[in-house]
């Protein structure tokens, strides 16, 4: 197995980050807490999880914007455009919209002959 539940455990705790472990329909993940900055009590969340017996390494970016405000916008349209063009200008992960509107944004790695690092994990 090129990187696992317990190896993403110990890179998030030798980074010093605080997590939560959460159970998924696809097997266990870590969910890493950060504070939105300012005087704001939001806090995003960033999920990360191998799957694919491993091969597979995911980081993914929630609560970005609250869903009832992209329900609500009527500015959407030109916002998925951004989301768009964004993603095509992006280097590293990719900005999604799911059909109830909730934003994220995704990293994939693909693992098959290689082991994480912590520094790549880091990087992420």
């Amino acid at each position: 197995m090129t990187v696992s539940i317990d190896q993403l455990r110990k890179f998030t705790e030798q980074l010093n980050l605080k997590y939560q472990e959460v159970e998924l329909s696809s097997g266990k993940a870590l969910l890493l807490g950060f504070p939105m900055g300012g005087s704001s009590d939001r806090i995003f969340g960033i999920q990360v999880r191998s799957y694919e017996n491993g091969e597979m390494f995911e980081a993914s970016a929630v609560n970005l914007i609250p869903t009832e405000l992209c329900q609500k916008s009527k500015h959407k349209g030109p916002f998925l455009f951004y989301l768009l063009n964004t993603a095509w200008e992006t280097k590293l992960g990719a900005p999604e919209v799911d059909k109830d509107g909730e934003v994220r944004v995704l990293v994939e790695i693909p693992l098959a002959d290689a082991e994480m690092t912590l520094k790549q994990y880091d990087t992420i």
